[in-house]
């Protein structure tokens, strides 16, 4: 604590504390399904290794809200190989997974725990056979998977997308749409040094984080106002901006 005033972090930290009950509320009512957005239907848990505090905005389907048009643009384009750097639980590799059945997803994270979780959702939402799953990913070469052209990478990794989007090392990026969270507040500038990066080679997007609209969710229409308020609002230290690239 910095005198009397929290820090972002803090701040979070106190909050997924209070995610705890609300999220357990949640999950004791609707279950263990998506309700809503482009993921419904997918088995999730209540209690991920990756202890974000978001697990009831994904059960609500509402997590990072502001990606629907991109996720839904990203499946029109149809890629054949999937790679989700930061895969945590899956809801994501397993999510694209279930929209895309004729795809092969690569499940990437540093964390052995969040990998396994992966596997046992992959394997309850009947997409394990067409998922393979990877322990670390620390330089952009390992980004390059044999698999064919039209790729679409997904990349949460806590400030290394910096490292990790190198064009020169991967030149498999330069064909593949990128989904990718840019953590300005880790590393300085990074959502324009990207987006000035790979912007001969892709039309890019610049996504700014938003609230999904209370009263969306008829499944919370008799909860208290706040319920639903800390139910759709995402707990991070500081918010940010994804960056969608696709590939000309």
């Amino acid at each position: 604590m910095t005198g009397n005033i929290p820090t972002p972090e803090e701040m979070s930290d106190h909050l997924q504390i209070i995610m705890r009950g609300v999220n357990s509320q949640l999950f004791q009512i609707l279950g263990n399904r998506v309700v809503y957005g482009p993921f419904k239907g997918m088995e999730i848990k209540q209690d991920p290794a990756w202890r974000d505090g978001n697990a009831g905005t994904k059960l609500l389907g509402c997590y990072e809200f502001e990606l629907e048009p991109t996720i839904a643009k990203a499946v029109e384009r149809n890629p054949k190989a999937i790679i989700n750097i930061g895969c945590a639980e899956g809801y994501y590799a397993i999510g694209l997974a279930r929209l895309l059945p004729d795809a092969i997803v690569f499940a990437v994270d540093l964390d052995e725990s969040s990998l396994w979780e992966c596997r046992e959702l992959a394997i309850k939402n009947d997409v394990a056979e067409r998922m393979q799953f990877y322990r670390g990913c620390h330089y952009a070469n390992e980004l390059d998977f044999d698999v064919p052209e039209n790729r679409l990478y997904v990349i949460d990794c806590e400030g290394d997308e910096d490292k990790l989007l190198d064009k020169q090392q991967c030149p498999a990026l330069i064909k593949s749409d990128i989904i990718v969270e840019c953590h300005d507040f880790l590393k300085p500038g990074i959502t324009e040094e990207l987006r000035k990066r790979f912007s001969d080679t892709h039309e890019i997007e610049v996504i700014k984080p938003q609230l999904p609209p209370l009263g969306r969710f008829p499944a919370m229409a008799e909860a208290p106002a706040v319920m639903e308020l800390l139910a759709v609002t995402e707990k991070r230290p500081m918010p940010t901006r994804w960056l969608a690239c696709w590939a000309h």
